[in-house]
């Protein structure tokens, strides 16, 4: 009896995974391919993770041995001044995306409110919470909902530096919000009748609410 009702929880876990595994993708800038000067703002581009290409203006990088800015995961991006249009702009990116986050730091000692803004495809969609503190903050939007290829930009909208790091979205996905379907679910032998000796096959019909994506798994 404990051994069918082992092969009968193996086989619900089996069908767990097979449902989470139907997942979207998610994209991060880190800036690790970021090589710009530490001590001095500059404007120019950088190739960065899965080949996304990044314009900036007005902008340093930032790294261990500064005291100015703690707490700051380097490697970094510090924005100048919102009068300098200080931002990152990124090339198309693929799929979409459904939620935004970046980490936020406080940029130099001086007082003053740190702020960026949100742009996707050249449209604000929001602003942060401003803070003048030197701990970790999480800039983060939830259901942007644009389809198709996008830019995403990040502007500094105050006359204080403010540091960025670890910018990240995942891809759209209508039906975010409502899980995946089961359309067919066959075990054989069926779970009524396994025994200590079955070898149990799983077959499943697995879709999400707006077909985005779709698998049969065995």
């Amino acid at each position: 009896m404990k051994t069918t009702l082992f092969k009968k929880n193996s086989a619900f876990l089996l069908l767990m995974l097979m449902i989470t595994s139907v997942t979207f993708s998610q994209g991060l800038e880190d800036f690790t391919n970021l090589n710009i000067s530490k001590s001095s703002y500059s404007s120019g581009n950088f190739t960065g993770n899965n080949g996304i290409a990044w314009d900036y203006v007005e902008v340093r990088g930032t790294d261990t041995s500064s005291v100015t800015y703690p707490n700051v995961d380097h490697p970094a991006m510090m924005l100048r001044r919102a009068s300098d249009n200080s931002s990152i702009t990124s090339s198309l990116i693929p799929n979409g995306i459904q939620d935004f986050s970046v980490k936020l730091y406080k940029g130099f000692t001086g007082n003053g409110n740190r702020q960026v803004e949100l742009f996707i495809n050249g449209q604000s969609i929001a602003q942060s919470t401003p803070f003048d503190d030197f701990d970790e903050h999480i800039f983060t939007v939830n259901n942007i909902n644009v389809a198709g290829d996008f830019t995403l930009e990040i502007r500094n909208v105050t006359s204080s530096q403010v540091v960025i790091d670890d910018i990240s979205w995942t891809a759209y996905n209508p039906g975010v919000n409502l899980p995946p379907t089961i359309s067919q679910i066959t075990l054989t032998p069926d779970v009524y009748n396994i025994t200590s000796t079955d070898i149990v096959t799983v077959e499943a019909s697995i879709t999400d609410p707006d077909g985005v994506a779709s698998a049969t798994l065995n």
